[in-house]
């Protein structure tokens, strides 16, 4: 299933900026649409609506979230295999390494920037040995 967007959507953008996996669409304005199969139901979207009007799979409003009281990834460096998925797939670069890195070699950690993070949980989510655990905000 996927979130949708209620018919009173103003159209401001807002969600476009913020969907991790680029699944949404529409002109300033507009009501804009979710495509379903992109959609990872991660609520970011809804989070971030100012006017509220982004219904969950069951059909719930997703409550209005300001970023710093969102769940946030806590990435365990002993779990860290370095695979770099987390740094390809953050859209928004909240997991990073360091650069330039020496021509041959692997970076030596991977760092995280909680001011990037939209608290999407695909980090977490696709993370392939569990390293990446979402905290809910307290």
């Amino acid at each position: 299933m996927a979130h949708k967007i209620l018919d009173d959507c103003t159209g401001c953008g807002e969600c476009i900026q913020v969907c991790p996996v680029s699944a949404i669409a529409g002109e300033p304005g507009e009501i804009h649409t979710i495509n379903e199969l992109r959609c990872v139901d991660c609520s970011v979207c809804g989070m971030s609506c100012p006017v509220g009007c982004v219904v969950d799979n069951d059909g719930n409003v997703v409550p209005v979230t300001p970023q710093e009281n969102r769940a946030k990834p806590l990435l365990s460096k002993r779990l860290c295999v370095l695979c770099m998925l987390c740094v390809d797939l953050c859209r928004f670069k909240a997991f990073y390494v360091q650069r330039p890195i020496p021509q041959g070699k692997m970076p030596s950690e991977v760092f995280y920037d909680e001011t990037k993070c939209v608290g999407c949980g695909l980090c977490a989510k696709e993370c392939p040995v569990n390293a990446i655990t979402m905290i809910p905000f307290r």
